[in-house]
Formats: structure tokens, C-alpha cells, sequence
């Protein structure tokens, strides 16, 4: 009798901690402040010479720029500290110095008056656990944006479409994913093997307006390693696929209905 008690308790033991872990990796997904959604912390070198880590804001970047521009054109790695860059590197015009010049964006060794006193811009990028006065703050800057539930709280596409942003596509202005420049593919259906659960729709137009095609294709989508319907919501939710940006900068997998929009018109195999 013992013996069968012990093997029940057993059992339960295994699912909890089964269930907790998938849980804990894929499905519970922490719940960020809107202005520090998207946020990356980089500390490559910082700290080993004195700085506070960077505190980069997507959500700036992103009322300004395509992410083509920034993880295609420039080079950014799509993983946080994967960039091994140096300030020798940007003193030098790479990464973050081909925009921060002092012509597209503040400068690098630059200064600025705050309350009568010249500060260095320094802190406006070391800036973790610093009190900082920044020129742009996020709940008026997007005081007019459009909304949704998730994220930053923000429908950038939306705000790219009603033209509360412009979206610079490209540090050479003759280049750029305009339907003048490429074809786009035409908008798809996936469906999903979980039954009555709507279809996605899935837009190249939307998703090419910020990312292009190399930001996708072939490194997170491949046809002939990963065939049409064989990626798994665990998956997205870990960081894989879509998820590579859905839970990171773009809304979370959590706003279901933002991809599963369609009625069911059929089943997967």
C-alpha cells in the first residue's frame, strides 16, 4: 500500500515541477512598465571601465526607424549583448556612431545645458540606475498614439499608418522597402492544429514596412528547415520564430486575437 502511495506522490511531484517549468520558460510572461517595454541593458565593456550599463529604448528608436535600418543596414545582432561593440568602435562611426554624429542624433562626445549647467551626454546612454533628465519622455511623447492593450501600450502600426510617425527607412535616402522598390507577397493564412482556434493572418506588407525581408528570411523562416505550420506557440513564447521580436520589442504573444484574427475556413493535418 505504501509502496503505490509513494509512487502517486511521485508522480504529482514530477508534474509540478514539469508544469512549473514550462510555465516559468514559456507561458507566464512578466508584466513590463510601458516606457521600459522593449528596453535593452548592454554592458559588454561598461562597468570594466567605470560606466553604468546602456539603457538602449527601443520604443525611441522605433517612432523614428525602421528595424531593417538599425539590424540590417548598420548591424545590430537581434540578441542583447551579441554586438560586441566598443566605444572605439562608435568614435569611429560604426553601431551606434553612424547615427550619433551630431547630424542625425546627439553626438557622442557632446554636451548639453540642463538647469544652466553644461552635462555630458554621457548619461543620456549610461544611464541604469541613474537619474536622468532626458529630452524625450514616453507618456508625452505618445500622448496622441493610437492604443492597445499589450506592450508599450502603443498600435505602432497603426501610428505608422495614420502618420504619427515617420519611419526612416534608410541612412542613404536612395534605398529603402517601398512597393517601389520590391513586390511584397501577398497577405496568408496559417492554421492552427489547436481545433476552433481562428486562423493567423499573416501581413508581408505590415511586417516588411519595419523589418524588410532579410530580417525574417532566411535565418528565423526558412522553408526548407522549418516547412509552412510547424511552429509551436512554446516555441514563440521561449524566443523563437515570431517570438524573436513578439515579447521583446514587438506586442507580446499575449494579445492573441492580434494574429489569430481569422475565422476557421480548415483544419490542420
Amino acid at each position: 500500500m505504501m509502496r503505490y502511495i509513494w509512487q502517486i506522490l511521485l508522480t504529482i511531484l514530477i508534474i509540478t515541477i514539469g508544469s512549473s517549468t514550462v510555465m516559468s520558460s514559456s507561458f507566464i510572461m512578466k508584466r513590463i512598465a510601458p516606457n521600459e517595454y522593449g528596453n535593452e541593458i548592454i554592458n559588454n565593456f561598461s562597468e570594466e571601465y567605470g560606466m553604468p550599463p546602456v539603457v538602449f529604448k527601443h520604443w525611441l528608436h522605433r517612432a523614428k526607424y525602421t528595424c531593417r535600418l538599425c539590424h540590417i543596414e548598420i548591424g545590430f545582432v537581434m540578441r542583447t549583448g551579441a554586438t560586441l561593440m566598443s566605444m572605439e568602435d562608435l568614435e569611429n562611426g560604426l553601431f551606434c556612431g553612424e547615427c550619433h554624429n551630431g547630424r542625425e542624433a546627439f553626438s557622442l562626445d557632446g554636451e548639453r545645458i540642463i538647469n544652466g549647467s553644461e552635462e555630458s551626454n554621457c548619461d543620456r546612454c549610461h544611464s541604469l540606475d541613474i537619474d536622468v533628465p532626458f529630452n524625450n519622455n514616453f507618456y508625452k511623447y505618445t500622448k496622441d498614439f493610437p492604443r492597445r492593450r499589450f506592450g508599450n501600450g502603443i498600435d505602432w502600426l497603426k501610428a505608422e499608418e495614420d502618420g504619427k510617425i515617420k519611419l526612416k527607412d534608410s541612412l542613404d535616402s536612395s534605398v529603402g522597402y517601398t512597393e517601389d522598390h520590391i513586390e511584397i507577397p501577398p497577405d496568408f493564412q496559417l492554421v492552427p492544429r489547436v481545433k476552433k482556434m481562428p486562423n493567423v493572418l499573416f501581413s508581408h506588407k505590415k511586417h516588411a514596412i519595419w523589418s524588410g525581408c532579410d530580417n525574417c528570411h532566411p535565418a528565423l523562416f526558412n522553408k526548407k528547415k522549418t516547412p509552412m505550420g510547424y511552429y509551436r506557440m512554446d516555441e514563440i513564447t521561449g524566443g523563437k520564430f515570431c517570438g524573436i521580436c513578439h515579447g521583446t520589442v514587438s506586442f507580446p504573444p499575449l494579445e492573441c486575437k492580434r494574429c489569430h484574427s481569422e475565422k476557421r475556413r480548415g483544419f490542420a493535418p
